[in-house]
Formats: C-alpha cells, structure tokens, sequence
C-alpha cells in the first residue's frame, strides 16, 4: 500500500504543472524579454561611510513590464512582486546592492524576499 501511495504522489508531481500557476512577464511588452540588466556607472566609497550607510543612489530607473494569462486556476488575482537579485559576479561581502520602492529600502541580506507592488494579475 504504501508502494502505491508513493507511486501516485509521484505521478501527482511529476504530472501536475507549477506553470499553471504563474503568470507570463516581459520587459517593455508581450514577448519582450523576461529579463533587463542596468548598467551602473562607477563610483567612489568615502572613507567615511559607516556600516549600513548608502553609499550611492542610482537615478531613477523605470522598467515598463507587461504581465499576462496564466493566472490562477480558480480566478484568484496573482500578486506581482519585484525580488533584488544581484549578478553573481557581485561577490563583495562589504557591499549590499538593494532597491528603494515606494519610498522602502529592500535588499537581498537574510536571501530573497518578495517586495510585494501591489499590483495584481487576475
């Protein structure tokens, strides 16, 4: 029996789609791409900062997404969210790259959290 319950939740998973679930995102609109990387000018560290200080505070930077299809089975309204979320090049221990939205400053310390928009697909 307990043979034939494994078997089942196995083809459970393996045969039920996450995707069904998700929503579709583009940059710039439908099809566009699913990803956008900004290139930061250099700059200086003061010898002043303190630990947990901004050190710097890139220009506003808009990045126009399209969201579609795919929403939630049963008609619930899917949450869109942005995640901060470095190159892996960016190895520093001493720096923390993070976005400001809405006036709240979030980064990736502690791993990735969600910062919910408000914003809904649905």
């Amino acid at each position: 029996m307990k043979l034939v319950l494994s078997f089942i939740l196995l083809m459970f998973t393996v045969c039920w789609s996450p995707g069904t679930l998700a929503i579709d995102c583009y940059y710039g609109g439908k099809g566009g791409p699913v990803d956008k990387s900004v290139t930061i000018p250099s700059f200086a560290i003061p010898s002043t900062i303190g630990t947990g200080e901004k050190i710097w505070v890139s220009p506003i930077i808009k990045v126009p997404v399209y969201c579609d299809n795919n929403t939630q089975p049963d008609g619930q309204d899917e949450k869109i969210a942005l995640w901060v979320s470095p190159q892996s090049g960016a190895s520093d221990p001493y720096l923390q790259p993070g976005i400001t939205f809405e006036g709240a400053d979030h980064d990736a310390e502690g791993g990735p959290d969600a910062v919910d928009t408000g914003q809904c697909v649905g």
